[in-house]
């Protein structure tokens, strides 16, 4: 199974275990080569967004809850050179060059870090070094 369809597939096991209605929607893929130019993906709202290499490994999940929404946080990862490309302002991602986004808008801000730590659990990005545990069976919303 792909990186984002596990991503899909884990955020849909969250809101069927902690009965979230309306269920939570992944955006398309945005690529940070080729759209930086546009807004990210529900900027303007609280939620949850995955980054991955341009080839699909999930590298890292965070979040905007209260005080900041998806485009600061992001913003804080990226930003324009004169010439229109992005690059990279902070965060070690090793040797793995982080460049598609996936946003996860939430109902309400305080979804947004429950979200964020189940999702690390799960799916262990290896640039969350916060929350990549063993993952403790009696835990598992499964």
């Amino acid at each position: 199974m792909s990186a984002p369809d596990r991503l899909q597939e884990e955020v849909a096991k969250y809101c069927n275990c902690y009965h979230i209605n309306p269920a939570f929607q992944i955006s398309e893929r945005f690529d940070i080569e080729r759209d930086l130019t546009a807004y990210y993906p529900n900027s303007n709202s609280a939620g949850c967004y995955a980054v991955y290499t341009g080839s699909g490994e999930l590298l890292y999940i965070g979040k905007a809850s209260n005080k900041h929404v998806m485009g600061f946080r992001l913003g804080n990862i990226w930003k324009l050179n004169a010439d229109k490309t992005a690059y990279i302002t902070k965060k070690d991602w090793g040797d793995k060059k982080p460049q598609i986004i996936r946003a996860i808008p939430v109902n309400e801000p305080y979804e947004a870090p429950s979200l964020e730590e189940f999702l690390i659990m799960k799916l262990q990005p290896p640039c969350n070094t916060i929350g990549r545990t063993k993952r403790d069976t009696a835990s598992d919303a499964d």
